[in-house]
Order: structure tokens, then sequence, then C-alpha cells
């Protein structure tokens, strides 16, 4: 999957589709975990805090369709009214 055009497998993408299931049951196990940086980090962390900006490899407008290219990693804690998974049994892991 190291060529660019990985991305039009099947399989990467069932690949990223089940790692975002797994990291929601997580979640879903530790009560949703504060979300770390916070916006009071150091502006080191600039682009990785609560309330910043994401920014897109392929362009800023990557986010337009939902949040005029201003998508923010809070704006993705909870996507429960975008989308949900199927239950998966973390004790089993």
């Amino acid at each position: 999957m190291f060529l660019g055009t990985s991305p039009n497998d099947p399989v990467f993408y069932l690949n990223h589709c089940n790692i975002d299931r797994i990291w929601s049951g997580w979640m879903k196990k530790y009560n949703n975990p504060e979300y770390l940086p916070g916006d009071n980090a150091s502006v080191d962390l600039r682009g990785h805090r609560l309330s910043d900006q994401m920014h897109s490899l392929v362009g800023d407008d990557l986010f337009d369709p939902l949040y005029g290219g201003n998508a923010r990693p809070k704006d993705f804690l909870d996507v429960a009214s975008i989308y949900e998974y199927d239950t998966i049994d973390l004790q089993s892991l």
C-alpha cells in the first residue's frame, strides 16, 4: 500500500474504516476521555489543539461541504450525528 493509488484499493479503505471503528469503541469504553492537547497548550502545538483549524494536504477546501474549510478537531469528537458503527466487544481485544 505504499503507492499513491493505495486509497483506491478497497482493502485500504476497509482497513482505515476498521481502525476508526476500533477507536470509536475505545472512546466509548473510556467515556470519551479529554482531548489532548487542549486549547491552552503551548503555541508550539499550533494546529493540534482542540480548536485549531485543520489543514488538508490536498487543499483547505477538503472540509468545505460540512465546515466551510474551518474544520477543527473538536468538530469530530462526537460523530454520532454523521454516522454510527456496529458495536464491538472490547473485552475480547
